[in-house]
C-alpha cells in the first residue's frame, strides 16, 4: 500500500504533466494564430507545420479560443478586409488583389456573408459615417467629397439616401444640437 507521501509524490507529477501538456496547448494555439495572421495557412497547413495532428490542433484551438478555427479564420478575414474598407480609398477589386483573393466573385459573396452587407453597401455607409465626421469639423463638402473617395455628387447621393437629408442640411441640425450622429458596428 502506497504511503501518503508516495500519494502526494504521484498527484504532484500528474499535476504537472497537466500543467505542461496544457502549456504546450496554448503554445500551438498561439502559434496558430500568428500563422493564420501572417500567411492565412488553413488549419491542415498548421497542423503539418506545427507536426500536431489536424484533429488534435482543431480541439485545442476550439477550447483555448472559444470557437471553431473555421470561424475563427472567417472573422479574422473579414476583419482585415473591413480595415481595408474603412482605412482607405482603393477599390474593391485592389483590396480583393492586395488580400490575396483571385476571383472578384468569391471575395464579395464571402463578404456578404459574413458581414451580413454587401461590401458595396458596406463602404457606402463607411463614407457616410467618415462624412459625418469630417461635416463636424467643419471641412468644405467637396473636400470631404475627396477625402472619402467620391465625387461631390456621388457624396451628396449617398449621404441623402443614407440619412434623408443634404450633408449640408446634416450639418446644419448636427451643430444646432438637434440631431445626434446614430453609430454603427462598421
Amino acid at each position: 500500500m502506497p504511503s501518503e507521501f508516495g500519494k502526494a509524490v504521484r498527484l504532484s507529477d500528474f499535476n504537472e504533466q497537466q500543467a505542461t501538456q496544457e502549456t504546450r496547448q496554448r503554445q500551438l494555439v498561439i502559434q496558430t494564430k500568428e500563422m493564420l495572421r501572417k500567411f492565412d495557412l488553413s488549419a491542415k497547413e498548421i497542423a503539418d507545420d506545427l507536426c500536431v495532428p489536424y484533429s488534435k490542433l482543431l480541439q485545442y484551438f476550439k477550447d483555448d479560443v472559444g470557437c471553431s478555427f473555421s470561424q475563427y479564420r472567417a472573422d479574422h478575414k473579414l476583419s482585415r478586409i473591413k480595415r481595408y474598407l474603412r482605412r482607405t480609398n482603393e477599390t474593391v477589386s485592389d483590396i480583393r488583389r492586395n488580400l490575396g483573393y483571385t476571383s472578384s466573385d468569391s471575395f464579395s459573396k464571402f463578404f456578404a456573408k459574413h458581414a451580413g452587407i454587401s461590401i458595396v453597401q458596406y463602404r457606402k455607409k463607411v463614407r457616410v459615417e467618415r462624412a459625418k465626421q469630417l461635416l463636424s469639423a467643419n471641412f468644405k463638402i467637396s473636400d470631404i467629397a475627396k477625402m472619402v473617395g467620391l465625387s461631390s455628387e456621388a457624396l451628396l447621393q449617398n449621404f441623402k439616401r443614407s440619412t434623408g437629408m443634404s450633408p449640408r442640411e446634416w450639418r446644419t441640425i448636427h451643430k444646432s444640437g438637434g440631431f445626434k450622429c446614430e453609430s454603427f458596428d462598421i
